[in-house]
């Protein structure tokens, strides 16, 4: 009696645990092929309207102003260009369009790239350097716009008086220390902006998760309340919003795969 009453038991629990996989592997694909369809939807509109470009340039071209805004009168352009502008024309010809349509990767390398010129020519550059150094000490990014006289580089070692190479040791620290916090300042504006693209795309396929999951409900017959439509659009929004990325991480490896 006790292993008939056990066995019913297990075979019940056995059959409780094979329901609830079923349930749990269906819903998964459903939620999974949601999540696909709806990166797939934001990753078209990526390829076909210039989306990076125009959130690129907004993010940059508002921090740039805003540090810009604070430079002091001295480190302002003779030529009363932006430094913006500057930075365009230094990197990409001053094609505006293809500087910011690259990758945030490829963007911050394009500007490591020329920072040896603003900095080796400083005077012709001073606005663009102070925004990309502004966190430097002041008085380094004034010796490198009033560097020594040419005719003390032109001399040799042995040829400078002892104040000249004082001077020449107090420029070369000041370029090292600018250098080091222009490469920090692009690396943390890489972090920023590489940060707040990914965290748009992942909020937009929550809400169009949110938008297509009811769809499919109600393609599929489902039968609820008001209250039942807004708990099946949070769970679908939440849980395929979440599964999104993962699809766009495997339909990108499998790209690669193919494409060796």
């Amino acid at each position: 009696m006790v292993t008939v009453f056990i066995q019913s038991q297990a075979q019940a629990l056995t059959q409780g645990i094979y329901d609830i996989k079923n349930e749990v592997v269906n819903w998964g694909i459903l939620f999974a092929g949601i999540g696909t369809v709806s990166m797939a939807i934001l990753q078209t509109a990526r390829n076909l309207l210039p989306l990076r470009m125009w959130f690129q340039q907004s993010h940059f071209r508002t921090w740039i102003n805003k540090v810009s805004s604070t430079a002091p009168e001295r480190f302002r352009n003779t030529s009363g260009a932006s430094a913006e502008k500057d930075l365009i024309n230094l990197a990409a010809g001053g094609d505006r369009e293809a500087f910011y349509s690259q990758s945030i990767d490829d963007l911050c390398a394009d500007i490591k790239a020329i920072a040896s010129v603003v900095m080796d020519y400083p005077a012709e550059h001073r606005l663009l350097l102070y925004c990309l150094a502004s966190e430097a000490n002041l008085q380094d990014i004034e010796k490198l716009i009033d560097p020594p006289p040419p005719e003390v580089f032109q001399k040799l070692p042995h040829q400078h008086s002892q104040e000249e190479k004082l001077q020449l040791k107090a420029f070369a620290a000041a370029k090292t220390r600018v250098g080091a916090q222009l490469r920090c300042t692009v690396d943390a504006l890489q972090t920023s902006i590489a940060f707040r693209w990914k965290r748009m795309f992942q909020a937009a396929s929550v809400l169009l998760s949110a938008v297509l999951g009811p769809v499919v409900l109600y393609l599929g017959g489902f039968q609820g309340g008001y209250s039942a439509r807004i708990a099946a659009m949070f769970i679908f929004a939440v849980l395929s919003g979440v599964l999104a990325p993962v699809a766009r991480d495997l339909v990108s490896a499998i790209e690669k795969m193919g494409n060796p």
